[in-house]
């Protein structure tokens, strides 16, 4: 009997389902249509700016180059790259395509705060705590209330301020009100920690 493989004009892998092999009907599965399928036998076929291509990004309003192929969880895009294990950040490979090797220490920044960008207008390198200040100051990062671990409100940050500055409890008095540390008042009266209240 003569092996069955799939009806997909150019496709000659083994038939699984639906007239289809294993990648076609992923394919179908995951997206509805079955077009070409996105595998590893496509890396294969292919030069890293090819398969960039095959995938391609939509420009959103904002000028953003979104990538419509493989996202982590957080929605940065992942290329397998020739000679590297795993899967690298596309906007990390597009960045070295156009401007050479990432120095190291540094890595490559949104400056649209969109993980999906690869739009070579919108990223710059900076260090990992040039990045976290950027995400401070544009306040992506939950901070305040916001953050799960908190043990102060907004309000509280505020008596503490006054009782501060009225001086007239000590910094361990104050820590034992509010259920917190004399470390954390005192890196609150230095404005290092709630800086974005008042």
């Amino acid at each position: 009997m003569p092996k069955r493989t799939c009806s997909i004009d150019g496709c000659d892998r083994p038939f699984i389902a639906r007239g289809w092999c294993d990648l076609h009907y992923a394919r179908w599965k995951t997206t509805g249509d079955v077009g070409e399928p996105e595998s590893r036998y496509v890396d294969r076929k292919f030069t890293l700016e090819q398969r960039i291509a095959h995938y391609g990004w939509k420009v959103s309003e904002r000028g953003c180059h979104e990538w419509q192929g493989p996202r982590n969880s957080k929605g940065y895009g992942k290329i397998s790259v020739p000679g590297t294990r795993g899967q690298s950040y596309l906007h990390r490979v597009v960045y070295e395509i156009a401007n050479g090797e990432i120095p190291p220490g540094m890595v490559v920044c949104h400056s649209c705060d969109n993980p999906p960008c690869c739009n070579l207008e919108h990223l710059f390198l900076g260090t990992v705590d040039d990045n976290a200040a950027d995400a401070v100051s544009k306040r992506r990062q939950p901070w305040g209330e916001r953050n799960g671990s908190h043990k102060l409100t907004t309000q509280d940050v505020r008596e503490i301020r006054a009782l501060l500055a009225q001086g007239l409890m000590t910094q361990r008095a104050i820590a034992a009100r509010y259920g917190v540390s004399p470390g954390a008042i005192c890196q609150l009266g230095k404005g290092k920690t709630w800086k974005l209240v008042a």
